[in-house]
């Protein structure tokens, strides 16, 4: 066919001719539009290109529109080049041009295309020339088998005029020569190609409209980059089912040839000539580049990526393609490319990751796979953190698992790479393992990174396991075998390692220095945990450890960390609804979460507050406000919802009984109660209605006070089903009462609903409480119920009491006269026990109220009359049993009777009492108020009352006229509650608590033989008189310091120098509780600023830190690197030379008498009569204090405390005068002349100051000192500079202290050590072990400033070495203890 003449596009201008030198290619290709159609039509392609000067002179008649759209039409004209006849005959460098050109086009078209929504002309231009583009690249890189859709593209990717079928036949054969040629064509091809793409897929291309640009140009270069994988992987595809004998993967010449290098060029020729002379270059005469050769990491992990060149079968040696080659290494490029410490970075080359491995074949994907392993153990973190989140995302995709399903059933040939020795069957998958392993990265990124890809991995296990969901796709209705196959070895392979596994997780989580390591890792452990709870696999249980130590993390200095733990407990919890046996885990489980995560609404942040309503609102007040009518569907079955939440509720009512921190249980449910009301906003009445409802009915149920249930289910409400349901119900009423103003005052609480409103809108008769009351008092009374059932009673009978305190106004007048009448003969016949005594009390006071309100009377006269006729009672009482006691007639009944009527006093005597009254004010009616009605109220007890509680108070009962022979002892539990009762006394009486101080503070001396229970009440009432009478008090603290070390005389001490876990000794016989309490009222005291630190108080603190009972050791630790050290930040390091001479008793010394005369004139000092932990045998407790305050102090503090124990004690040694001097002076022979004790504490004094500065816990900018950088290098922003903030600020004081240490130091340490050489003390071994310590520590330095003593300096070296070599016997004779 003839073709028509090629016609330029646009004529040069007259202004330009002349000043443009231009290069005009023109063409016509001609190709057939159909290869069937009947249409000879010839369509002519015409380009021009020109190459301009940089002298060009623009004309004025373009625009920048008019620039686009020249520039798109001549980007177009390139895409049809690949179909000219002259195109598989260019020159490398023609060709290298021509596709750079063509990708830079590729990436503008697309910019451009992506701000161009609103021009339909430039966007449709744009999508023509990225289609003519595409189909250009896809001609030069794709072979003709996987471009079916290009008609009229020949194999070697030339396109003539139309042919017939026989000379087509006879083009397709082709020498050997020429196949090689052409391989080699498309192997270069396609390096020119991804070299052009690697800039796009980077984003550091500059491109029109910015970052968008960048990102549409992206995104079209990635899908043509996936067409090209799944087009050579399909043609692998197709090879392997149609020639299943012949060679499938070759490794020929091409394939092994090296990247040609791009060499610099001054012409551009567009057809390749040989030179004279030479043959047609063949592969192994290319010139070697290496710009796309895969990147290497580390010679120790890089993997092995050459090959031989001899040809193999597919079935003994696998092959990679060669142009999947060239993009496996292009990927490597990209993923050990800089700039991958930023996140989008990241995100963006794990995409194309992942989107080039989904579409790659089986083999080619295990060699990437293998290579990204690999590179999770490279020394630079950014490759790691890549590694571990393209693993994270390959982990969760279907393909990943179905080629592991095949490699197991021997379905696909394993990688050469791998150990044929390996049994794939019985180890967990590399990747997997990997991310196990990245748990204990040094960079906490890495570690953070790895825990959130196990918890993704194992979520989307679980989700598929749960909903039917597959891992190929998102939701499957009818998931084909294939994928539930794959979705078992996924959860089979996690569950092998899942022990391991959630060992790793909660060590990570408990002990991780980062808080985001501590939440993701929290998050991935709870995944792991509800797969295994899901899956029932018994390996992998929620044990106690796991319990105990999320309860630890409610209470992390993370608000992330907070949260999470919060969230894991609760949705533990929420796992065992399905179970049917209610367990000791879920009991665990259910107790952890009523004692740490709901005093999370107490918290400071927020977030944590916010978190912890949320769980309390699903696990608590849902489920209950959706309980129903009927009883048989309450208890339909064992863990369901709402019997989960009375079983929480009712754990909250019984840890309020216990002591400690415990005890906010209750408070803690009034404060969700409370937020909650507000968060409901206008909804808060119905909120409080559906409660006030859900509560009554069971509270009536548990009682067996419906009865519109079956006689059955009632006889049974003493029976454990019922027990967590009654306590639970009656624990959340007192609650809910307590959240809501009573009454129609005008007071409103904060969540706007007051407890009338409610209880009108629940229209509840409340004539249950009468009731419930008679109910608890038939159980109380008799001897019918089980010992084990009635500590449960005793506390739901309490609730019922406060409730009635509060609710006492809605009472029917019939039902409060029977209630007040019935507890008032309970008190006169001593019936009430005495954890009931309070509620009881302060319910008489309410229903008294309620009556007088009814009839008029005044409640002030009233109340006064029944207590006061109560009191009589009591006195009688008292005095009858008391006689019986002195006559030895008393019983144990007698002995419990007695303590219920001391306590009943005593709490009579605290009606109407308030912290806020004035002292000496009288009983006044002015400060009563509607919840405190007898506020002001004093009732003074008789004399014979009085005389008769303090009778009670000594040892011994003594009568009149009888002798000391026949003295009766007084039971400590009535001696207890006698200095108890005395205590309320004297808190309403100045002149009595002046009377009573003298024999409280005898109790509490170290003499005394008392009970500890009763030095311990006697202590805490001398805790209260301080708070009321201050200055009264203060000269005793004395005594109250001493009981920090209370019982060291009466017991045998133990020496015990280590403490591996949290016991109790139990070696002080209950003295521990003596100075648990000392320290919590002590502490209190101080933050309150109600007593200082004096004399020798805070060394008496101190050696708490160091006390043989564990539970007592961690007390006083807690409380001083606590609050005391939030106080007062100095603390520690002001008294730290002080210690040193307390601890070892040095009394003769000045800083000895300094320290216990500390705290001014006019008060009376704390001193210690006996040493606290001198002598030997000591030596370890005393620095276990040393380590302590050590460990807890700045870096400017040690070093502060360094200098003074230089310059204070070892610059004291050298003075003539003073212990020190003398013992370091004094000969061995000597030593008799003088005091023995004088001369031990001072020689201790200079051993544990040459022990405190060799140890390295005293050691200043210990990070900065090792030469150690920030170990994450990923951390941005403020929290970059603050870490390197911190890094400068050690490295400048380790400085400071090494230099202090030559020019201080060692000169003191060199005079001390010539005046102990002549005396021969045995202080030198303990002086040349400490300047050993020195010269190998800052061996440089010491030889400087000791080169002028030769003599010191042999002496350390040769130290040193016998020192180095003892350390290498040591190891070399370490005996290896083999299993067992």
């Amino acid at each position: 066919m003839a073709s028509k003449k090629s016609v330029p596009v646009k004529k040069r201008t007259k202004a330009s001719k002349g000043t443009r030198r231009s290069v005009r290619i023109s063409s016509t290709v001609k190709y057939m539009k159909d290869d069937d159609s009947q249409d000879d039509s010839i369509h002519d392609l015409n380009a021009t290109f020109f190459a301009e000067d940089d002298s060009l002179e623009q004309s004025d008649n373009l625009t920048e529109h008019a620039l686009i759209i020249g520039g798109l039409h001549l980007a177009r004209g390139l895409g049809s080049v690949p179909l000219q006849m002259e195109y598989k005959n260019w020159s490398s460098e023609a060709l290298e041009s021509y596709l750079d050109a063509v990708c830079t086009a590729l990436g503008t078209t697309s910019a451009l295309l992506a701000g161009c929504k609103n021009n339909g002309e430039v966007a449709a231009l744009c999508q023509l020339v990225l289609s003519s583009l595409e189909r250009a690249l896809c001609i030069t890189v794709l072979p003709s088998k996987a471009c079916g859709d290009l008609s009229g593209v020949s194999p070697d990717y030339v396109v003539v005029a139309p042919m017939s079928k026989r000379s087509r036949s006879k083009r397709d054969t082709k020498s050997p020569k020429e196949e090689i040629a052409i391989k080699t064509r498309l192997k270069e091809s396609t390096i020119y190609v991804l070299r052009g793409f690697l800039p796009i897929i980077s984003l550091k291309m500059e491109l029109p409209n910015g970052q968008t640009g960048k990102v549409a140009a992206y995104e079209t270069v990635t899908w043509l980059l996936v067409k090209i994988i799944s087009c050579v992987s399909e043609d692998i595809q197709l090879n392997a089912n149609n020639q299943p004998g012949k060679l499938i993967r070759v490794s020929n010449g091409c394939a092994d040839s090296q990247t040609p290098k791009r060499v610099h060029r001054k012409s551009i020729s567009f057809a390749y000539t040989p030179a004279p002379g030479t043959n047609k270059p063949t592969s192994h005469d290319l010139t070697p580049m290496d710009m796309l050769q895969p990147p290497s990491l580390k010679k120790s992990i890089t993997p092995h990526r050459t090959r031989s060149a001899a040809n193999t079968s597919f079935n003994e040696c696998p092959t990679v393609h060669p142009i999947l080659s060239l993009i496996m290494g292009m990927l490597h490029k990209l993923f050990t490319s800089k700039g991958l410490e930023r996140a989008d970075a990241r995100a963006r080359v794990t995409n194309i990751g992942i989107t080039c491995l989904t579409h790659f074949p089986s083999l080619e994907r295990e060699k990437l796979l293998n290579f990204i392993g690999c590179m999770c153990h490279s020394k630079v973190s950014s490759h790691r953190l890549l590694a571990i989140e393209i693993i994270g995302e390959v982990l969760c995709t279907g393909w990943y698992w179905v080629d592991f399903c095949k490699m197991k059933n021997g379905m696909i040939t394993p990688n050469i790479g791998l150990d044929k020795s390996s049994n794939r069957e019985e180890s967990s998958p590399k990747l997997l393992e990997a991310l196990h392993g990245r748990l204990t990265d040094k960079s906490p990124t890495v570690r953070m990174r790895a825990a959130i890809s196990l918890g993704e991995v194992i979520r989307k296990a679980s989700a598929g396991r749960e909903e039917k969901k597959n891992l190929v796709n998102i939701v499957e209705n009818t998931p084909q075998q294939k994928d539930s196959t794959t979705l078992d070895a996924c959860v089979e392979e996690i569950c092998k390692i899942g022990t391991s596994l959630v060992d790793s997780l909660r060590r990570r989580a408990s002990t991780d220095d980062k808080a985001t390591v501590r939440k993701a890792s929290i998050v991935a452990w709870l995944e792991m945990l509800s797969l295994a709870h899901r899956e029932r696999n018994e390996n992998c249980v929620v044990s106690g450890l796991d319990i105990s130590t999320l309860c630890a993390l409610c209470n992390d200095s993370s608000v992330a960390t907070r949260k999470a733990a919060a969230e894991a407990l609760t949705n533990l919890v929420q796992a065992n609804y399905n179970f049917e046996k209610y367990t000791a885990q879920a009991s665990a489980l259910e107790m952890a979460w009523a004692h740490t995560v709901l005093p999370l609404v107490r918290d400071v942040e927020l977030t944590c507050v916010t978190k912890s309503l949320e769980c309390f609102t699903s696990l608590i007040i849902e489920p209950i406000i959706e309980i129903e009518t009927r009883a048989e569907d309450l208890l339909e079955k064992s863990n369901s919802r709402h019997l989960v939440a009375w079983r929480i509720l009712s754990k909250i009512s019984l840890g309020s009984q216990e002591a400690g921190g415990s005890r906010n249980g209750t408070v803690s449910l009034q404060t969700a109660l409370q937020k909650l009301f507000v968060n409901a906003g206008k909804d808060c009445k119905l909120l409080a209605k559906n409660l006030l409802k859900a509560v009554y009915q069971a509270g009536s149920l548990s009682l067996g006070l419906d009865r519109r249930h079956t006689d059955s289910i009632i006889s049974n409400h003493l029976g454990s089903t019922f027990q967590p349901i009654r306590a639970g119900a009656w624990c959340l009423l007192d609650a809910l009462t307590s959240c809501l103003v009573s009454g129609n005052n005008t007071k409103q609480s904060v969540a706007n609903v007051s407890l009338g409103q409610a209880v009108r809108a629940s229209s509840i008769d409340f004539s249950f409480l009468a009731l419930s009351l008679n109910k608890f008092r038939t159980f109380i009374n008799s001897d019918d119920v089980p010992h084990e059932k009635r500590a449960s009673l005793v506390i739901s009978s309490r609730d019922c009491f406060r409730v009635i305190a509060k609710m006492a106004s809605f009472v029917p007048i019939d039902d409060a006269e029977g209630c007040f009448s019935d507890i008032l003969h309970d008190f006169k016949s001593y019936r009430v026990p005495i954890d009931l005594t309070p509620a009881a009390v302060s319910a008489l006071v309410a229903l008294c109220k309620r009556l007088c309100d009814e009839s008029g009377k005044d409640v002030f006269r009233d109340s006064e009359e029944w207590i006061t006729n109560l009191l009589f009672h009591c006195e009688h009482a008292m005095e009858s049993s008391f006689a019986l006691f002195a006559r030895r007639c008393g019983s144990r009944q007698e002995e419990e009777k007695l303590t219920r009527i001391l306590f009943l006093v005593g709490e009579l005597t605290m009606v109407g009492f308030s912290s806020e009254d004035t002292l000496g004010m009288g009983s006044t009616q002015n400060l009563a108020t509607e919840r405190e009605p007898l506020r002001g109220l004093i009732i003074h007890p008789s004399a014979q009352l009085l005389q008769s509680v303090k009778l009670m108070l000594p040892n011994f009962m003594p009568m009149s006229g009888s002798s000391e022979e026949v003295l009766v002892p007084t039971p400590s539990s009535i001696r207890a509650h006698a200095f108890i009762t005395l205590g309320k006394l004297c808190l309403r009486n100045e002149t009595l608590a002046k009377e009573c101080l003298n024999i409280l503070a005898r109790e509490l001396h170290q003499n005394a033989p008392s009970d500890p229970a009763v030095q311990t009440n006697a202590l805490m009432v001398m805790g209260d008189l301080c708070v009321r009478y201050t200055n009264l008090v203060d000269k005793y603290l004395p005594f109250m310091a001493a009981c920090l070390q209370a019982g060291e005389e009466k017991c045998p001490d133990v020496g015990s120098n280590s403490r591996l876990s949290i016991t109790l000794n139990g070696n002080a016989g209950g003295y521990s509780l003596i100075k648990k309490n000392a320290i919590l009222l002590l502490s209190s005291l101080i933050l309150q600023d109600y007593i200082k630190w004096r004399g020798l108080f805070v060394f008496r603190f101190l050696a708490a830190v160091a006390d043989e009972d564990d539970e007592v050791s961690c007390l006083a630790r807690t409380a001083i690197r606590g609050p005391l050290l939030e106080k007062q930040p100095n603390l520690l390091s002001s008294c730290f030379v002080e210690s040193v001479f307390v601890f070892n008793s040095c009394k003769a010394h000045p800083i000895y008498a300094t320290a216990a005369s500390n705290g001014g004139a006019g008060y009376v000092e704390i001193d210690i009569e006996r040493g606290l932990l001198e002598g030997r045998e000591r030596y370890h407790k005393r620095h276990e204090v040393y380590q302590m305050m050590l460990n807890n102090m700045s870096d400017e503090q040690k070093l502060k405390v360094t200098t003074d124990i230089v310059k204070r004690i070892l610059g004291g040694a050298l003075e003539t005068s003073g212990d020190l001097g003398i013992v370091c002076r004094l000969a061995p022979q000597a030593r008799a002349k003088i005091s023995g004790s004088r001369v031990e504490s001072a020689t201790y004094v200079l051993r544990d100051s040459f022990a405190i500065l060799s140890s390295p816990h005293i050691k200043v900018g210990r990070r900065a000192s090792e030469e150690t950088e920030p170990d994450d290098e990923f951390v941005e922003g403020n929290d970059a500079k603050a870490d390197q903030r911190n890094f400068n600020k050690e490295r400048l004081l380790s400085k400071i202290s090494r230099k202090h240490l030559m020019e201080i130091v060692i000169p003191i340490l060199s005079n001390l050590k010539s005046v102990l050489e002549a005396s021969r003390s045995q202080l030198l071994k303990d002086l040349m072990q400490y300047l050993g310590y020195i010269f190998r520590s800052f061996k440089q330095e010491v030889a400087e400033h000791l080169a002028n003593d030769p003599i010191l300096l042999q002496e350390l070296e040769y130290d040193t070495r016998q020192f180095e070599k003892k350390q290498r016997e040591s190891i070399l004779n370490a005996e290896i203890v083999p299993d067992a």
